[in-house]
């Protein structure tokens, strides 16, 4: 949580803040990295395709499991494989949403209902400069937010495969790479989910809903 929690710092900079909303769905939410920007097409017309937010669906429904929201993971969208999983229902906890409601005041603006989430390559890349001998690829992003999601007793999992499903994995998958003992701390858990914007507080015990404005 310390590693991540200076990330954030770093990005939350004006001149970085730009890659908030990518780094909250793929730290805070049930998400692959590919399905929040994936390369697509040959040189010299390759292009970033990133996650809509009309897949969003209105930032309306709410997750009474985590305190956050859930929204579509769509297999392919206008053509382009953006999953390697069927369409699913994924989460954003309540500290990404937090996230991106904070990046969305920032620049001005409500939480959007249209066209694309911003991505930019060069600038994730000096963000992740500044942690010099400290690697962050984004599958230790994903096991790290499965493993802490899998043993927070502050969120109320309806049933036992509900964080399998929501990150789009076969149990075995899920078994082999998410239970990391590691992260069976809850004061680690409630650190990592905690991660928050300048302005908002922490929350301990459970989480109460987060109604969007």
């Amino acid at each position: 949580p310390e590693q991540v929690q200076r990330l954030f710092e770093v990005a939350s900079k004006k001149e970085y803040r730009e890659i908030i909303p990518y780094l909250a769905f793929v730290y805070f939410g049930t998400v692959r990295p590919n399905e929040m920007a994936r390369m697509v097409g040959r040189k010299p017309n390759r292009k970033w395709q990133t996650h809509r937010w009309a897949q969003m669906k209105g930032w309306g429904i709410d997750s009474t499991v985590s305190g956050g929201i859930q929204f579509k993971i769509l297999k392919s969208v206008d053509g382009v494989r953006m999953s390697k999983t069927e369409d699913r229902n994924a989460e954003l906890f309540w500290n990404g949403l937090e996230w991106v409601k904070w990046w969305a005041k920032q620049e001005g603006k409500p939480l959007p209902k249209t066209g694309c989430m911003p991505f930019n390559e060069s600038l994730l890349r000096r963000v992740k400069g500044v942690f010099e001998g400290i690697e962050t690829p984004e599958d230790i992003a994903r096991h790290t937010c499965a493993s802490f999601a899998h043993f927070n007793i502050d969120f109320k999992k309806p049933r036992d495969s509900y964080w399998r499903e929501a990150f789009g994995h076969h149990q075995k998958t899920f078994d082999r790479h998410y239970k990391n003992l590691d992260c069976e701390n809850q004061e680690a858990c409630r650190s990592y989910f905690n991660i928050l914007p300048p302005g908002v507080k922490p929350r301990e015990g459970n989480l109460p809903l987060i109604k969007v404005a």
